[in-house]
């Protein structure tokens, strides 16, 4: 059953039909965001189509290449189709704008730590050592870097190549939120430690009660999200006072 009232939908429809929206937000959004795999199927096609095509996709067309599509199941390709269909049937209820692209950057931001939690758990519970522990503190910074930069000169839909070597060159010069002033860089440091507090529990006793630390854990996190939002929110407004 199709539910339009779910944030994953309204920005589906909107990266459908919003070029506004969708030039601010899809360089952002990765298919590993959406747990449900018709959304994520819809998603990977539409962000496809745009890469390929330089412009937003009609639902003709993606009607289209679903049906002719190799890599999905008949059972896929309905289930993708019927929340295509219901999504055109409601493309021109109004959403706003600014509102949906805020809505937007906590879902992946919140996606991208939770996605990194679960990952850094089962790196701890491998016992083939596909990957090493020691990569967990960059999982978690990576996560934790996720930000929609609004500086960034480049239009998604026209220059996506710049775009890309844009982000790219930033991801590497930056480990986590881009910021450069020495207070910032603090609040960063604080960000990473608490993380790392938090994680610590899990590294000592998690061949004992893995189960009960993963709950444990998700609830920290949880609360490590809403900590980083605060120092957020605190540092802007000092920013502010500044100027």
């Amino acid at each position: 059953m199709v539910n339009l009232n779910r944030l994953e939908n309204s920005i589906l429809k909107n990266l459908i039909y919003n070029e506004e929206y969708t030039r601010k937000v899809l360089p952002f959004i990765s298919s590993e965001y959406f747990s449900d795999n018709t959304e994520k199927n819809l998603f990977v096609e539409i962000k496809s189509f745009i890469e390929k095509y330089k412009a937003l996709p009609t639902y003709e067309a993606l009607v289209i290449n679903f049906t002719e599509s190799k890599s999905l199941t008949e059972e896929q390709v309905r289930g993708t189709i019927d929340l295509l269909k219901l999504i055109h049937q409601n493309k021109d209820e109004p959403t706003e704008v600014q509102w949906l692209t805020d809505q937007t950057e906590k879902f992946c931001q919140d996606k991208a730590i939770y996605n990194a939690i679960m990952e850094s758990v089962s790196i701890l519970d491998d016992k083939s050592n596909k990957k090493a522990k020691g990569e967990i503190p960059k999982i978690l910074s990576d996560a934790l870097g996720v930000s929609f930069d609004n500086n960034i000169g480049h239009d998604y839909i026209d220059d996506y190549e710049k775009r890309y070597d844009f982000i790219t060159k930033k991801k590497k010069e930056f480990h986590s939120i881009s910021i450069t002033s020495t207070k910032s860089q603090k609040v960063v440091f604080q960000i990473k430690h608490l993380i790392l507090l938090l994680l610590a529990p899990v590294l000592v006793s998690l061949s004992l009660c893995v189960m009960l630390l993963q709950v444990v854990f998700l609830r920290g996190m949880m609360f490590c999200i809403s900590h980083l939002r605060w120092l957020k929110r605190k540092l802007q407004k000092e920013s502010m006072q500044t100027y």
